[in-house]
């Protein structure tokens, strides 16, 4: 039997914490300008609910980086965030890199993105994003192609995104909200169909694969207010896809700050981006990506109940792993609560990430209430292995007067194996 209730040593994770935070706050608020933004805006505490998890390292080292964030930036860092929807595939997408170390990372827009107005030695957006993955994830393989093409839209990049990013990548980046304007500008007479479809077709062809899709809504003085950000919304509205704009993020203060339009935009342009800006864009694609690395799954919380103890949860969708369970005769279960009367829900486990072969684990019964073996794998190779459960969405719990509360309610007490 391997116990269940054994603390994680995070000790070396903390020291390398303290380290990180130091390197952080040295190279971020060093940055020319640190304090633009600020202005009139307060600072907020940034007192985001940091869920606990099974992703113990991962909380740990992730919150100074939002963090700095924060602090850098302030409310102009919330305001870009103008459509977070579900999360769900980010989420994915962030639990692959945690989970398998590597992500890729495809980026398709116009010169914005290319770096227009740039120095060579000057870092674009995609490229401080790949450096904040690494900071965040240092032993992890990330792959970042920018797949910029100045001067284009996404009606190019509905049929010709192939040729320019991965088409297998993890998370696919899109910005192309100033050049759509122009294209949509001059739709008429010509043989080109409108942002909106061009925008849903890249959407779909990217989704189908399994990918997570974020827009980059980015925004440029020479413009005025409206751009093809618009027409993206409402295709990011269908298709549950995050959006960030810069537009939301430094309209209002630039009109109120015209002298601050210096700190982002390139000298004599105001349409493309400076260092400052290219730095503003990745921090805040970074913060939602970090935010879906903290969020994950509902977690379960280890409880002592008439002298028993659990390792418990009742919210659908909620997860534990447990790691390192030493198998030799080539079986891992769950010892776990089944009642009659209780109103216990199922629990769906599986071993080393194979949830293909997941088992449900049903905790009503005919019986009392007392610890069963559920079966989650056999033949399984000596070694070490990983088990996860899930709380399932089904039940066969029946309501009655000693089932209180959630019908989806699950109590694992150990971890069999042998």
């Amino acid at each position: 039997m391997v116990a269940v209730g054994r603390a994680p040593a995070l000790l070396a994770s903390m020291l390398a914490l303290a380290a990180l935070t130091l390197l952080l706050l040295t190279s971020y608020e060093s940055f020319p300008g640190a304090e633009m933004l600020r202005g009139p805006f307060p600072t907020p505490s940034h007192d985001s609910k940091r869920p606990s998890s099974h992703h113990h390292a991962c909380t740990t080292s992730l919150a100074p980086l939002r963090d700095v964030f924060a602090s850098r930036w302030g409310i102009p860092l919330q305001t870009s965030l103008v459509r977070a929807g579900t999360g769900a595939r980010v989420r994915r997408a962030m639990e692959r890199l945690w989970k398998e170390r590597k992500i890729t990372v495809g980026i398709l827009g116009g010169s914005i993105t290319y770096g227009h107005g740039l120095q060579p030695e000057d870092k674009r957006y995609s490229q401080l994003i790949e450096e904040g993955l690494r900071v965040a994830f240092p032993d992890a393989e990330i792959v970042v192609k920018n797949g910029a093409v100045p001067a284009t839209g996404t009606d190019y990049f509905s049929a010709c995104y192939k040729h320019h990013v991965p088409e297998d990548a993890d998370l696919f980046i899109l910005e192309g909200a100033v050049n759509d304007l122009m294209v949509e500008a001059n739709t008429e007479g010509s043989i080109h169909q409108d942002v909106i479809t061009d925008t849903e077709t890249l959407v779909r062809e990217l989704l189908k694969g399994g990918a997570a899709v974020m827009m980059l809504s980015t925004w440029g003085m020479t413009n005025g207010y409206m751009n093809g950000a618009d027409h993206h919304a409402t295709v990011a509205e269908y298709y549950d896809v995050p959006r960030i704009s810069t537009r939301a993020a430094l309209y209002q203060y630039i009109q109120a700050h015209h002298d601050a339009a210096a700190e982002i935009f390139v000298p004599g342009d105001m349409g493309h981006y400076n260092p400052h800006g290219h730095r503003f864009m990745a921090d805040a694609i970074l913060d939602h990506l970090l935010e879906q690395a903290f969020d994950g799954h509902p977690a379960f919380e280890k409880i002592v109940w008439h002298n028993k103890h659990y390792w418990a949860a009742e919210e659908i969708g909620a997860r534990i792993t447990f790691t390192d369970v030493e198998v030799h005769g080539g079986f891992l279960g769950l010892y776990y609560l089944r009642s009659v009367s209780m109103g216990l829900g199922n629990l769906r486990c599986w071993v080393d990430g194979n949830e293909g072969a997941s088992k449900l684990l049903v905790g009503q019964w005919g019986y009392v209430s007392v610890g069963s073996v559920g079966a989650v794998a056999t033949g399984l190779a000596p070694g070490k292995h990983n088990v996860t459960c899930e709380v399932d969405q089904t039940t066969q719990a029946i309501p009655n007067e000693e089932a209180e509360g959630s019908l989806h309610k699950t109590r694992i007490i150990a971890v069999i194996a042998s």
